[in-house]
């Protein structure tokens, strides 16, 4: 599946082959009604009781990190431009090998270099040091101001042993738009 683009991001509509698409201001409202409408879609056509689990908890971590970040940007008062940043994108597709979940927001710059370099270092890490980090944040409470230190995203390799495709595409002095996707295979 390929990422969301900026130029996707604002282009996307419903997409035919896609379980669910969204494109708008995400808020946790939102979220509780996609994971529902998700839940019950997964029910209608995955037979898997296993695999509907993994996908709707996979899910709900990628829409816990989209508005924990689009939060921290409602707080800075700074303008974007010609672009919201408040919205995002995601999109959840399936075929005969798997589910995948693209998830894209705006991010301030000066948050893309340590959320990328944990991004590359977590996917290099071997399941037992995943769990091994994982444990680690939960035990030392080393949360941030977002309540997450990139528990999410470990939590996301850990459930689905696959590494997480990201990008940043620059947007302008403020901004960058973060893309990442994200396979269940079923």
């Amino acid at each position: 599946m390929e990422k969301i683009t900026l130029e996707a991001h604002k282009k996307m509509v419903g997409s035919t082959d896609a379980v669910f698409s969204f494109r708008g201001i995400i808020d946790i409202d939102l979220v509780d009604h996609v994971l529902a409408s998700t839940h019950a879609k997964l029910e209608t056509f995955e037979a898997n009781p296993g695999i509907r689990r993994k996908v709707y908890l996979v899910l709900v971590e990628c829409l816990q990190n989209l508005c924990k970040q689009v939060e921290c940007l409602n707080h800075d008062d700074s303008h974007s431009g010609e672009y919201d940043k408040s919205a995002a994108s995601f999109i959840i597709k399936t075929d005969a090998k798997g589910y995948y979940i693209a998830t894209a927001n705006f991010v301030a710059n000066d948050k893309v270099e340590s959320l990328s370099n944990w991004l590359n270092e977590i996917n290099c890490y071997t399941r037992e040091e995943l769990r091994s980090v994982y444990n680690k944040i939960l035990t030392n409470k080393s949360y941030s101001k977002q309540g997450g230190a990139g528990l999410g995203f470990v939590d996301i390799l850990l459930k689905t042993n696959n590494k997480l495709e990201f990008t940043f595409e620059f947007v302008d002095d403020n901004y960058s738009f973060f893309s990442i996707n994200v396979c269940v295979e079923k």
